[in-house]
């Protein structure tokens, strides 16, 4: 199990979790949230290494989404999960639980 936070800021992907240290793993995400303190909303990308995997809008001024997701998100093997906004705000925190298979 592991729970990922970070705090994105740019329209570039920034890593919320590193890779698994075995490239033979992979991570299945099974809840997130992402809350925006910026006056502007965006749109919340998630990705599997380069690999888009969700995307959400994010409303301003403390606007936000959460999901528990009955099938897990499959990332690809030994890929690292990042993130990015549609639009460089001033913050979205973004929280991620799931497992690894191992």
């Amino acid at each position: 199990m592991f729970n990922a936070l970070g705090t994105i800021s740019s329209d570039s992907a920034a890593s919320v979790k590193a890779a698994p240290s075995t490239t033979a793993n992979r991570y299945y995400i099974t809840s997130l949230s992402a809350s925006n303190t910026s006056a502007t909303g965006t749109i919340f990308s998630l990705f599997s290494d380069s690999t888009n995997i969700f995307n959400a809008y994010v409303a301003e001024s403390g606007g936000g989404m959460a999901m528990s997701l009955p099938t897990p998100i499959v990332c690809g093997t030994g890929q690292a999960i990042k993130a990015s906004l549609g639009t460089a705000t001033q913050n979205v925190l973004v929280t991620i639980q799931g497992y690894m298979d191992v």
